[in-house]
């Protein structure tokens, strides 16, 4: 994603030049999938009856008839995260991707966050939010008219502080229902994974899972599951011009090795977090969420208003914890650095994660047979 963001900021700097925008640091907004939103400035007509039409046409022509007075407005361009470098002349002749802002709205900083754009205006003006989605298919139609028969400046406004904000709120609640639907699955996970082990079959990882960006790095993002539950996996390999035989494969030979390793030694890595007090560390977050329950007993308030039994045992713990997140990373043959983020469900934590740390020596004894030394490292929370 940062190559394809990196290629998108060059089209930025050629917009600078073309449509003369403002201050970039301060009109540019990435969401997570690198997305982009930009501020520019443009011109319109604007009749005393209170419409306003481009001066352009939606081809990028300029538009022949007298509309009205001129104004300059700020403009909207959204930018894929996927523009490839020969579609930079559709968005400079506009077709729907210059979105025209209410006159005399002025964008002090564009913000993205969660995959939503918040775009913070100048004071006596409301915010504009909504993903990049969102944006595109509310503003679409008032673009569509603005470059043909123009729109009335009100209906423009009701686009924007009206329309939009219903469908942001729908987005909302729809991601919120998906990100429900996902907890109540992680939770079945949670409980059902001692029954049955990972299917490991499904956590080998190829060549086809890299993806290789413009100065040589090779990187993966893949789900996979550990210790029954479904976690992020994150790799990255360069190659070493002093050593022909660190390549990518023999990278990925050692890859799934590790995970064979981490999954098999689940009780041994759960030793190293008892041993460094994350247990009893957990009983001293929790502390002050304690409520006495209808039947006597003292529980602990979690999410949602749930009881949870009290105190946090370690067999209690370990059945809450679970793998967020592994990066692995293999700058040589000889070691790799595993880095881990560990949660708990319920979160014992307030967002805080447990970090935690592997190192993998590597012997190779023959060309296709390795010893590997494993050593943990409990770091602490992190957040």
């Amino acid at each position: 994603m940062s190559d394809r963001v990196g290629t998108n900021m060059d089209f930025v700097r050629k917009l600078v030049e073309t449509r003369n925008l403002r201050d970039i640091e301060q009109i540019v907004g990435t969401d997570e999938d690198g997305n982009m939103i930009v501020v520019g400035e443009g011109w319109a007509y604007l009749s005393e009856t209170g419409m306003m039409m481009s001066e352009y046409l939606a081809d990028g022509s300029p538009r022949e008839e007298n509309c009205g007075e001129k104004q300059k407005i700020e403009m909207l361009y959204l930018i894929p995260h996927d523009l490839k470098p020969e579609e930079h002349d559709r968005i400079l002749a506009v077709e729907h991707r210059a979105f025209p802002l209410p006159p005399n709205y002025h964008v002090k900083q564009i913000v993205g966050a969660d995959n939503v754009f918040f775009i913070l205006p100048e004071e006596g003006n409301s915010m504009i939010a909504g993903s990049y989605v969102v944006i595109e298919q509310q503003l679409s139609s008032a673009a569509h008219s603005y470059y043909t028969r123009g729109l009335a400046v009100n209906v423009l406004e009701r686009y924007y502080f009206e329309f939009l904000v219903e469908s942001h709120q729908l987005y909302l609640k729809e991601q919120q229902f998906k990100q429900e639907m996902k907890r109540k699955q992680f939770q079945r996970e949670l409980k059902e994974r001692k029954k049955r082990k990972s299917d490991l079959t499904k956590n080998t990882i190829t060549t086809k899972n890299f993806h290789q960006d413009k100065n040589g790095q090779y990187f993966c993002e893949r789900e996979i599951k550990l210790w029954g539950v479904t976690t992020t996996l994150y790799a990255n390999f360069q190659k070493n011009p002093k050593n022909e035989k660190w390549t990518l494969q023999a990278f990925i030979t050692q890859l799934n090795t590790h995970i064979l390793w981490i999954e098999d030694h689940e009780k041994e890595i759960q030793k190293e977090l008892l041993d460094a007090d994350m247990a009893e560390l957990a009983r001293d977050w929790m502390q002050g969420w304690e409520v006495l329950g209808e039947d006597g007993k003292t529980y602990y308030e979690v999410d949602d208003g749930e009881m949870f039994p009290y105190p946090i045992t370690e067999d209690i713990f370990l059945k809450c914890l679970y793998i967020q997140s592994i990066t692995i990373d293999g700058d040589t043959p000889e070691i790799s650095s595993i880095h881990f983020f560990l949660g708990t469900e319920p979160d014992f934590f307030a967002y805080h994660s447990i970090e935690l740390f592997i190192d993998a020596e590597t012997t190779i004894q023959e060309p296709d047979q390795i010893d590997i030394k494993y050593s943990i490292h409990v770091g602490g929370l992190a957040g």
